[in-house]
């Protein structure tokens, strides 16, 4: 195993990983196999954390599969976590794929499972990749819109405009508290982000003055050492 990919490995500072990562050469077939070696290791936490943030370091047939472990982890939830920031990696038309599907399954899992960092980096997918691949998640976003944390809830919102149109997003949230779906504080907090919009109001867009602002991107959570991760 090259020195490169054994600092990388041994790294418990995530702020060193992705400047590590970009001085680690192509993986030899050598370093494949004592890659999954390592995260066959059960006593290796760091190193199995890292990969699963890093899982293009993962031999391709098995990237997949360890992620979705790592997503099912129930022991050492810091590799839920970790699994989640690897998913980024994934493109979009591996999730069409029957372990995309299930990858999916299991954030939405995660979602109604856990608090705290985790439901908020999984609430990140569902902005940034999720509501492109499937459009027939509106139903199950809005209900993210009555979360505890903030995060969660602005990353529904960013899912919900696209989804839904901002045309038709505050009749369809009155609509989801009249079915039981969502409760009236959720509709309050909802629609006072979607005012900040500027040139929409009353379900009209002003072109001219139309500006979407935060509500066009994702919120990422900070995302904790391993060593400073408290279990949720």
């Amino acid at each position: 195993m090259n020195e490169k990919l054994i600092a990388f490995l041994k790294n418990g500072e995530l702020n060193d990983l992705a400047n590590i990562i970009q001085k680690i050469p192509k993986a030899s077939e050598k370093d494949e196999k004592a890659i999954l070696h390592v995260l066959e290791d059960v006593t290796n936490l760091q190193a199995r954390a890292n990969l699963l943030m890093y899982p293009q370091l993962i031999p391709e047939k098995e990237r997949y599969k360890i992620l979705l472990d790592g997503l099912m982890e129930v022991k050492h939830t810091y590799f839920v976590l970790a699994a989640l920031v690897g998913i980024e990696c994934i493109p979009q038309s591996a999730f069409f794929e029957p372990l995309g599907l299930k990858i999916i399954d299991e954030i939405w899992r995660i979602l109604h499972q856990y608090q705290g960092v985790i439901a908020e980096r999984a609430s990140t997918f569902i902005a940034d990749t999720l509501w492109h691949v499937d459009h027939t998640i509106a139903p199950r976003v809005m209900q993210l819109l009555g979360h505890q944390s903030n995060i969660v809830q602005h990353n529904a919102l960013v899912a919900l405009i696209p989804l839904l149109g901002l045309v038709n997003i505050k009749n369809e949230i009155g609509a989801a508290v009249g079915r039981g779906d969502l409760n009236q504080q959720a509709q309050i907090t909802a629609l006072k982000k979607l005012n900040t919009i500027k040139g929409f109001s009353d379900d009209t867009l002003d072109e001219e003055t139309f500006d979407i602002g935060i509500l066009g991107v994702s919120l990422l959570p900070y995302i904790p050492n391993m060593d400073d991760y408290e279990h949720p």
